[in-house]
């Protein structure tokens, strides 16, 4: 049996499509790729587990994390130098959303990751998910 899928894969460009799922890529750019990540089975907090566990600890870290066909994460980083500021990861960093901003700097959106400077009083919709929740952002380096 496994001949004969072997023989279709080779042979039909789409069967392999039909067979297995296709690498998605789950975080681009620091932030959630949220057209792909709505329609993967991996939930939010498993995943923040997962790039804890990879040694990332804000986003802005990740230059793309790809979820692969067998399930595991795959986590290409930016060079220290390049690295933005981004959705903290760590468990008690997220627990403190706000929705009005008393103090200015970067934030996060709790949602999707987008990170923007915001001005004391701010606050509003996120423009990139439409959601209201921000999370102090961070700009922490990778320690490996």
């Amino acid at each position: 049996m496994n001949s004969i899928i072997t023989f279709f894969i080779g042979k039909i460009e789409n069967f392999e499509k039909i067979k297995e799922d296709t690498p998605t890529c789950i975080i681009q750019d620091g932030k959630f790729a949220l057209k792909n990540f709505k329609k993967e089975k991996l939930g939010t907090q498993e995943l923040m587990s997962e790039l804890r566990v990879k040694g990332v600890s804000q986003l802005g870290q990740v230059e793309t994390a790809i979820e692969e066909m067998s399930g595991d994460l795959s986590v290409f980083f930016y060079e220290d130098k390049d690295v933005k500021f981004g959705l903290p990861i760590m468990p008690e960093l997220l627990q403190r959303k706000v929705k009005h901003i008393d103090k200015e700097g970067f934030y996060a959106c709790h949602y999707c990751g987008y990170t923007e400077l915001k001005n004391e009083g701010s606050g509003g919709k996120c423009e990139i998910c439409q959601k209201e929740q921000w999370v102090v952002a961070s700009n922490k380096k990778r320690i490996t």
